[in-house]
């Protein structure tokens, strides 16, 4: 059968005719051929005359006029009126259908329910636009548009925070309301418990066991509870919640909402972990200045001294430069880490601004894909929304987990055990298929005092980038040993101390190797030579390794090939995981 385009007049001229000519006046598949009410000013009719759609208040007069009416094929009868309704179907030609009863009445919902999520949206993106450079204030805000948008009688966004359950975000809360509380028996600490992604729901409080254990249901005569878990990284910390006094069943696109919102907050939960831990990383990295500007003053009084006083011989010389070049080496680290603190605190605010409007495109997508597109098409571009929009959200996932200083969970570790680790997991890579792994580990057990997740990312990151240097196949080595630092050299570092056992860790490939500028930017942050490469994985590593008070060392030849190198302080006392 061909496809036949719908040519409606419609009758009623009230809110329902104004959300139907919205819905449809720029559809191709419908053509509204006229607007029919007895009321010359409702405001469909009016609406009509400015989209000029011919409009009546007799829609016997439009039947009868075949130059309007001939291509009609539809009357949608808007009015509600069983007596309009009765006519309808006895004055409309033949080969005319009715809508009317029923059907009206689901297109009406379908239409205010199109107009109702439409609101939604654009009220949550202006939330998004008035956010400040506060993150709790940004909270209040979308605490806030979350209650209004979901009509509860209050909203809540409770953190749990050292042992506490503090309501950082409230909406339309009583005076009496106590923010700061032991969590045992809330409904919101059950929540953060259970974790996950999933809306929790509770109807009819009263007669369940929170009427008892949490004070709120029972004081403010609770009946509805409507929650979700709010993540901060790996950790569930929080909940947004709304309630009501009333017995409500929350719809899925209004579930849909505040799981959007949800993850706004977390969000907004991590840029405020990210923003205190840089301003602790400024107030360290000042503290090392004004000891560094000390220790220079010191150390060039000490020279004039000792230069004044001994005889000038050539190993008096030698020792006090080898002091300065010490001194200078590390004035460079810490410039070095100031950069980098300063990159992350850029990268921190550019992943902020850019997640707020991701998050509401990304939102609007899904709510449009849970209502339903007309055609493939269009169901297939909003798709690519959602998961572009998730491909941005990992590389902002990035950026933040650059920026942010981690408590390092340190413990005495095995080198060579995090290693054989390591190489079982690229065992797994498609690249490794034309590779061979060669092993050279110290015979002794190797330890150091570390965080063993943080060391064990370092080495998958250094034999990945080994492994995709190598696309036409190689060999992947991997040494391990220890030695003294000496006096002279090369190896003579502001870090690790002369006479100090370090472990040598060393990745090496075969591949194309890197030229003196590659080399010269290897841990600059956003430098990359991959097509799809963030820049992120060895400026992350640098920072892990110094933060363990070990170095990383590079050094390759153009069609050789490259060794990464890490050198760790030795554990003091390996039988210990103090």
């Amino acid at each position: 059968m061909p496809y036949s385009k719908i040519k409606a007049l419609v009758i009623g001229g009230g809110k329902a005719g104004v959300l139907f000519l919205g819905l449809f006046r720029n559809n191709p598949s419908v053509e509204i051929l006229a607007v029919i009410d007895i009321d010359s000013n409702a405001p469909a009719i009016k609406l009509a005359q400015e989209l000029n759609i011919p409009t009546g208040n007799d829609y016997k007069k439009f039947l009868k006029n075949k130059e309007l009416s001939g291509d009609l094929n539809v009357i949608i009868n808007l009015t509600g009126n069983k007596g309009v309704q009765k006519e309808l179907l006895k004055f409309r030609p033949l080969d005319v259908g009715v809508m009317g009863s029923y059907i009206t009445n689901l297109l009406w919902n379908v239409i205010s329910g199109h107009a109702q999520t439409e609101d939604r949206l654009i009220r949550l993106n202006n939330c998004f636009l008035k956010f400040g450079t506060d993150p709790d204030e940004n909270i209040q805000l979308l605490v806030g548009v979350c209650g209004e948008l979901l009509q509860a009688t209050c909203a809540l966004y409770n953190r749990l925070d050292k042992g506490m359950l503090f309501s950082v975000g409230q909406w339309n809360t009583p005076p009496t309301y106590d923010p700061l509380t032991k969590p045992e028996g809330h409904i919101c600490f059950d929540v953060i418990q259970r974790g996950g992604d999933d809306i929790f729901v509770v109807r009819n409080l009263q007669n369940t066991v929170y009427a008892k254990t949490d004070p709120n249901v029972t004081l403010y005569g609770l009946r509805t509870y409507v929650g979700r878990a709010v993540k901060h990284g790996r950790e569930y910390i929080g909940s947004l919640c709304v309630v009501y006094k009333e017995d409500v069943e929350l719809d899925d696109k209004g579930k849909g909402f505040l799981g959007i919102i949800a993850s706004a907050v977390g969000i907004e939960e991590e840029r405020r972990r990210v923003r205190e831990e840089l301003e602790s990383s400024k107030s360290a990295f000042a503290e090392k200045a004004r000891q560094l500007e000390e220790s220079l003053k010191e150390s060039a009084e000490a020279r004039s001294v000792t230069l004044s006083i001994l005889e000038d011989t050539e190993d008096t010389r030698r020792s006090l430069e080898d002091t300065l070049i010490e001194l200078k080496a590390t004035q460079s680290q810490l410039i070095h880490t100031a950069k980098l603190a300063s990159i992350g605190q850029l990268a921190a605010g550019v992943a902020h601004e850019v997640n707020n409007p991701l998050a509401a495109i990304s939102g609007e997508a899904q709510i449009l894909l849970m209502e339903g597109a007309r055609d493939e098409e269009t169901r297939t571009a909003l798709q690519t929304i959602v998961d572009l929009s998730k491909r941005i959200a990992g590389i902002i996932g990035g950026l933040l987990e650059f920026s942010r200083r981690r408590e390092l969970k340190r413990e005495n570790v095995s080198v060579n055990e995090l290693l054989e680790k390591g190489i079982t997991l690229m065992t797994f890579q498609p690249a490794m298929k034309n590779i061979r792994t060669e092993k050279d580990f110290s015979k002794t057990p190797l330890f150091v005092f570390a965080d063993a997740n943080q060391l064990q990312a370092v080495f998958v990151n250094l034999m990945l980038n080994a492994v995709q240097a190598m696309e036409s196949g190689g060999v992947l080595k991997v040494r391990t040993y220890v030695e003294q630092v000496s006096a002279h050299g090369k190896r003579k570092t502001d870090v690790l101390k002369v006479g100090m056992d370090v472990v040598n860790i060393e990745i090496t490939d075969t591949g194309p190797g890197m030229n003196e500028e590659v080399m010269r930017r290897l841990f600059v942050p956003f430098f990359t030579t991959k097509d799809k490469g963030s820049g992120l994985g060895l400026a992350v590593s640098y920072g892990i390794i110094e933060s363990h008070g070990g170095i990383i060392e590079a050094e390759s030849e153009v069609g050789i090939g490259s060794t990464f190198r890490v050198r760790l302080p030795v554990a003091e006392n390996k039988d210990s995981n103090s």
